[in-house]
C-alpha cells in the first residue's frame, strides 16, 4: 500500500509538471509576433498624418467662423485635444525611430 500511495503522488506530481512543460514548449515554438519597427512607424506615419490633415481643417473652419465666439471655443477645445494626441504619437515616432 506504501508503495501504491509514493507511486501514486509521483505520478501526480508528474501529470502536475507536463502542463507546465507543454505550455513553455508551445511558448518557445512559437515566438510572440510583434509588429515590426518599420510597419509601426508606417502606421504612426499615417496617423500623424490623419491628425495633422483634422487640425487643418480646424483651422480653416475657426477662420470661417472668426465672429463665432462659441465656436472658436469648440474648435479650439477640439485642437487642443488634437494637438495633445499629435505630440503622444511624435514621441512614440521618435522612440521608435531612435531605438
Amino acid at each position: 500500500r506504501a508503495r501504491q500511495a509514493a507511486f501514486a503522488a509521483a505520478e501526480k506530481k508528474t501529470a502536475e509538471k507536463k502542463p507546465e512543460q507543454n505550455r513553455s514548449a508551445q511558448a518557445a515554438a512559437k515566438p510572440e509576433k510583434k509588429p515590426r519597427p518599420e510597419k509601426q512607424l508606417q502606421r504612426l506615419e499615417k496617423e500623424i498624418n490623419r491628425l495633422e490633415a483634422q487640425l487643418s481643417a480646424l483651422d480653416a473652419e475657426s477662420e470661417a467662423h472668426a465672429t463665432d465666439y462659441q465656436k472658436l471655443m469648440e474648435l479650439d477645445a477640439q485642437k487642443d485635444e488634437l494637438n495633445n494626441a499629435l505630440m503622444e504619437l511624435y514621441e512614440r515616432w521618435e522612440a521608435l525611430s531612435n531605438g
